[in-house]
């Protein structure tokens, strides 16, 4: 009646997980999750790195006003930002070669910071979007060198050679520096600097007071020191709120002892009249 013979027992049972499909997806996705957890290891490993690295170029930079260490340190951290910048200059370095004309002084130096950071990345232009001031110093000291060993042949030319530099090089002054500057001639401080620059040294020391500041601040025992303080200033305010309506209650007090004499002398004269 039903052709229970002839029906698959196992039509509504699933099949077995462990089949060579089912297997090879299952050992897909446990190469997947181990692929995952490396690259999430790797990525902790590198941003703790990068974190040691910074914190160390931040104590270099607190230590060290100008010297070539807080440079590297600075190198270090505009690499760590611009790195895909850097990545754009190393490709089309590779794809079309560019030299650039600087002075030898500049290439030595980054030749140098290259060498001693061990940076991954060349040297190319996009550094020297910020080392354009760098490179202008030595190229006027050349030109200037130039002109005076050109001073015993030609004086007159090297005069104008050296001027001509010279105008070339000075760039024209902002005009709050120049009333600034005339401001501070008045008033008696003509050395003073007119500018915004804060150097490193003085950087790491307003870091230090700001630090032993917040320190004192949240320091139990300071504030076990300041309510003690607020304790006694409000004990002496009460004392002299006491005092103070005490010696009114005396005034007052002396006032009626004064008005009651004088009614007892008033009352004494009527009698005897």
């Amino acid at each position: 009646m039903y052709r229970a013979h002839s029906k698959d027992i196992n039509r509504n049972k699933s099949f077995h997980p462990l089949t060579y499909r089912n297997l090879s997806r299952v050992e897909q996705l446990k190469e997947n999750a181990e692929l995952d957890k490396a690259k999430a290891v790797e990525r902790q490993k590198e941003l703790q790195r990068d974190q040691e690295e910074r914190r160390y170029d931040e104590l270099v930079l607190a230590n060290s006003a100008d010297s070539l260490s807080g440079e590297l340190a600075r190198y270090r951290q505009t690499r760590s930002i611009f790195a895909a910048e850097y990545e754009a200059d190393a490709k089309s370095a590779k794809g079309a070669p560019v030299t650039s004309p600087q002075s030898p002084q500049a290439s030595k130096q980054e030749v140098q910071l290259g060498s001693s950071t061990g940076a991954s990345f060349p040297i190319t232009s996009f550094l020297g979007k910020f080392k354009r001031e760098e490179v202008d110093g030595p190229v006027c000291a050349t030109v200037k060198a130039e002109t005076r060993d050109a001073t015993t042949t030609a004086p007159a030319a090297s005069a104008t050679v050296s001027a001509d530099a010279e105008t070339s090089v000075r760039k024209r002054p902002r005009d709050d520096v120049n009333s600034s500057s005339t401001s501070s001639a008045q008033n008696g401080s003509a050395n003073a600097p007119a500018t915004g620059f804060v150097t490193s040294s003085e950087a790491a020391q307003l870091r230090k007071e700001l630090n032993l500041v917040q320190k004192q601040r949240h320091d139990p025992l300071m504030r076990v020191k300041q309510y003690q303080n607020s304790c006694v200033a409000a004990a002496a305010r009460q004392q002299h709120h006491e005092q103070e309506t005490c010696a009114e209650a005396k005034h007052v007090s002396n006032d009626k002892n004064m008005l009651q004499s004088r009614i007892r002398e008033l009352l004494a004269l009527r009698k005897k009249k």
